[in-house]
């Protein structure tokens, strides 16, 4: 991720230098794709680079999961990746089923 965020910054400091170099037309194209392809290796750095998701179980202990390698076409964003796959482990829900709050209320508050 380092050498990617090293690169995409190379080329947009060459592009906002670009019309002191004085490039003609192919080589702004050029520069203009370079530029574009380092955004986008960075930002696919980025996603590689979260693989991992903590949070707190229902029985108050830490959980770990692991995401596996992640790309920026898996989602619209981190945050709704990481939505969807709690929302599959049933830690995030849109409502309260009453069913789950009977499942899930401690034993010693017993109505």
């Amino acid at each position: 991720m380092f050498d990617a965020a090293r690169r995409s910054l190379a080329w947009k400091t060459l592009a906002d230098e670009a019309l002191s170099l004085e490039l003609d037309e192919e080589g702004r194209r050029q520069l203009a794709e370079q530029q574009k392809r380092g955004a986008n290796d960075l930002r696919e750095g980025v996603w590689r680079a979260y693989h991992r998701l903590a949070f707190l179980g229902a029985n108050g202990e830490p959980v770990d999961e692991d995401l596996g390698l992640l790309h920026s076409s898996a989602a619209e964003s981190m945050m709704a990746l990481i939505q969807a796959r709690l929302r599959q482990r049933d830690e995030l829900t849109e409502s309260f089923a009453p069913s789950k709050v009977i499942q899930s209320w401690p034993k010693d508050f017993a109505v």
